[in-house]
């Protein structure tokens, strides 16, 4: 109700993410590959526990959601919105590509810079434009 441009939210609880949102220390940068900036989205919101079920992880859920596509669950996984079913499970199929990354590189991994990103999306803009 809070994104027209969204028909579809679904919570995975992947193997990968959810092993992420359980880790000590949580990431706060997942752009490990373009695929992440440019599908899942350039800022990934961690959002606390909340009991599952519970309306204040419904309202979080909303909050982070309202700007972004994806957010990471602290203790319970990701939670992806798009317009299209094909569209989610894309954007969560990338999310959970980065966990993985960042999973089997025992936190030691390089991200994407701000300007390998602004120059992404340059170029994907740039092709929708044609």
């Amino acid at each position: 109700r809070e994104r027209p441009d969204c028909d579809v939210v679904l919570h995975f609880q992947s193997k990968y993410a959810t092993v992420v949102s359980c880790m000590a220390e949580t990431p706060k940068d997942f752009n490990v590959t373009a695929e992440v900036p440019c599908h899942v989205g350039r800022e990934i919101p961690v959002i606390p526990y909340f009991r599952p079920g519970s309306p204040e992880l419904a309202e979080a859920v909303k909050a982070a959601l309202k700007d972004h596509n994806s957010a990471l669950m602290l203790k319970h996984g990701q939670v992806v919105c798009g317009k299209t079913f094909d569209e989610v499970f894309e954007r969560a199929m990338f999310f959970e590509m980065a966990c993985r990354i960042i999973v089997l590189s025992g936190g030691k991994y390089n991200t994407l810079t701000a300007e390998e990103i602004d120059d992404l999306e340059a170029y994907v803009l740039g092709k929708k434009q044609k």
